[in-house]
């Protein structure tokens, strides 16, 4: 699995004489709450009949394609995982956190 997002350098310039250059390792909080979905899906998975494995996998696929995109596909992705999280009951809950966190980074 692969992701578009940009972790490193940084810099803007403004005008004249300028020095320095802004430096920063850290992930976007896009990033990071896409990395927390990730793993709380992987978790989840092994809670889960095959056939929703396959629609967790399809619904990762889809947000990895644009992950910072809020489109209604990135949206219904989103909430197809939200649901099968819930169904599986106090197991999903770390799941339906992640989603909610993807959401609120991406402004939907």
């Amino acid at each position: 699995m692969s992701n578009s997002f940009h972790i490193g350098d940084s810099v803007t310039q403004y005008g004249d004489h300028n020095i320095g250059i802004a430096k920063s390792q850290a992930p976007t909080e896009a990033g990071a709450n896409l990395e927390t979905l990730l793993e709380a899906v992987r978790l989840l998975r092994e809670h889960v009949p095959e056939e929703d494995q396959q629609v967790l996998d399809d619904a990762l696929e889809t947000i990895e394609a644009e992950p910072s995109s809020p489109n209604g596909a990135v949206r219904r992705a989103l909430a197809s995982i939200a649901g099968i999280a819930s169904m599986v009951g106090t197991v999903g809950v770390p799941v339906i956190e992640a989603v909610q966190g993807v959401r609120a980074a991406l402004g939907s």
